[in-house]
């Protein structure tokens, strides 16, 4: 309306509109990260567990043609710590979830999750990452990655995440089965 009726006040008003989601955005993210600072026990909550990611990846790629699902035999049926459980559930829909914003031309997606070394280990690696990363964007950080980090270290884990070859992202997690908080 403001374009048909003061075409030179359409600029102003889109910098208007953008200010305010912008500033939106950001007291939403504030909030979210002092209710995280309040619930420290939110990385061992119970909750979706191991034998659903079948389900997650096939909601994902409901043809199965570009993710491929390696686990343990017999692991959805495995007794598991319930934080480390939904951990892992967590870390691979986290990395799905950015595989599908960060790398939409991803042909490829490995998705592998066993228990080695007295430790859940999940991995999930994806090609498709642009060569040249675009600059971040005003207000566009999540919570993704920090939240994944967060979720794995309340259970004395290490995560990484990164590229492990050109246009390859690779988002692993250990979590121990013993000796968590």
């Amino acid at each position: 309306m403001v374009a048909r009726t003061s075409p030179d006040d359409v600029d102003r008003a889109l910098a208007a509109i953008e200010t305010a989601g912008t500033d939106a955005l950001a007291a939403m993210r504030r909030m979210v990260g002092v209710l995280r600072g309040q619930d420290a026990e939110g990385a061992r909550t119970p909750g979706a567990e191991l034998r659903e990611v079948g389900t997650l990846v096939e909601r994902f790629d409901p043809d199965r043609r570009f993710v491929r699902l390696t686990t343990d035999p017999g692991l959805e049926h495995a007794v598991l710590p319930a934080g480390v459980a939904a951990t892992g559930y967590r870390v691979v829909q986290e990395a799905l979830t950015n595989v599908r914003r960060h790398a939409p031309e991803a042909a490829h997606v490995e998705v592998d999750v066993r228990i080695r070394e007295g430790a859940l280990q999940v991995s999930v690696r994806n090609d498709g990452v642009p060569r040249v990363a675009a600059g971040p964007r005003a207000g566009a950080g999540g919570f993704g990655l920090a939240g994944m980090s967060e979720r794995v270290l309340a259970l004395d884990g290490r995560l990484a995440a990164g590229p492990t070859a050109p246009g390859v992202w690779t988002v692993s997690a250990w979590l121990p089965l013993r000796g968590t908080r």
